[in-house]
């Protein structure tokens, strides 16, 4: 069975800065422990790959997927959401797991090319946006004009 071939990096920074903005100057551990967990599912799933444990294997991009989805990572969301069709395929129809190794590859790279563009984002000094939790300012008095 053929998969359409995912898109190229495509994060929603406009979820990103929700998250970001909710979780304030925690989001540089936020991402630390995106990195974390992704990395951890994605060399799970590989060992699972190698082993021949496809049912793990799909736990661990499913983990992968739902966690890139909330930080606005779509293209990895996407990627691991193709792996993981591709595994269930093999599973479902008997196809051949041939390019699921290229596929994690593919994951994997992606996975360092969104973090990279997580952390220049989070490196990029305050552009003076309201956050949700900024106070809202006070107009300025108004003056009296003499007449």
């Amino acid at each position: 069975m053929t998969h359409p071939a995912p898109q190229a990096l495509s994060i929603d920074w406009a979820r990103f800065a929700l998250v970001s903005d909710y979780a304030d100057r925690r989001m540089p551990r936020l991402i630390q422990y995106f990195e974390e967990d992704a990395g951890g599912a994605l060399h799970s799933a590989r060992n699972a790959h190698l082993g021949g444990h496809l049912f793990v294997m799909i736990g661990h991009l499913e983990q992968m997927r739902r966690d890139a989805m909330q930080l606005g990572a779509l293209g990895l969301a996407e990627l691991a959401e193709t792996l993981e069709t591709q595994v269930r395929d093999v599973l479902d129809f008997g196809d051949c797991p041939a390019g699921v190794g290229d596929t994690l590859d593919q994951l994997e790279r992606r996975l360092s090319e969104t973090l990279a563009a997580f952390r220049e984002e989070l490196s990029r000094p305050a552009q003076g946006l309201r956050t949700a939790r900024s106070p809202t300012p006070q107009p300025a008095p108004q003056q009296s004009s003499p007449a």
